[in-house]
């Protein structure tokens, strides 16, 4: 059975490393059955998929070139009545109610691995964010997570996205992208206070001062 981590409480999957397991919130070590590992997640589904995808092609190949072979022997063999064509034209027809059912089911199991895969590591994006208060690089995806920093940059790029999923994105004054969660106004703010060097209330003030437009004094006009 599943269980959270003891140091950091997260539900989140594990990376493997060897024969060693890491939490992927706070990167403890943790017994490799204690969660489900992130780096297998999905791909036996999408070998599974891979496997039904090339024996569908396979079956397709071999299945025509036998019923075009037999509907030629038979043509040969029984001239004008057609019986080729009917054997012959069954097979092909059958390899092709096989094949297809072989190659796109292989196709849709391939796309269930790949969702659950992704599934699994945004949860453990997320539990990486709570870790982290709430803000994250590519980096630090693909560092914790052992992905490609193509891909870590490509799942936080697919959640900024959507609205639904809570997450901004913000520059710091490196140039690197910062990825906000859970209400990313407060997480902006936060950053820009620390960048700062002053406390709330002196960034606040100063802030105002900066963006709030001067009041400008028209003097009243007198009554003639």
């Amino acid at each position: 059975m599943a269980r959270p981590c003891p140091k950091c409480g997260e539900d989140v999957p594990v990376v493997l490393r060897g024969m060693e397991a890491f939490c992927t919130a706070c990167g403890r070590r943790r017994l490799p059955f204690a969660q489900e590992a992130l780096n297998l997640k999905g791909k036996s589904a999408k070998a599974g998929g891979t496997a039904a995808r090339v024996l569908g092609m396979v079956v397709w190949i071999f299945g025509l070139f036998l019923a075009a072979l037999l509907a030629v022997t038979f043509q040969v063999l029984v001239p004008g009545w057609g019986l080729g064509f009917a054997v012959g034209g069954t097979i092909g027809f059958v390899t092709l109610l096989l094949g297809a059912f072989l190659f796109f089911g292989g196709r849709k199991l391939g796309q269930i691995g790949d969702a659950s895969a992704t599934e699994a590591q945004i949860k453990a994006i997320r539990g990486l964010a709570r870790q982290r208060r709430g803000v994250l690089t590519a980096g630090d995806v693909a560092r914790h997570l052992d992905l490609p920093r193509q891909r870590a940059d490509a799942l936080l790029t697919d959640l900024a996205r959507h609205p639904d999923q809570d997450v901004g994105v913000e520059i710091d004054d490196h140039g690197e992208v910062l990825f906000l969660f859970d209400n990313p106004e407060a997480r902006r703010w936060r950053i820009r206070v620390e960048a700062s060097g002053l406390d709330a209330d002196e960034f606040a003030a100063e802030a105002s001062q900066i963006e709030l437009p001067a009041r400008v004094e028209v003097p009243l006009e007198r009554e003639a």
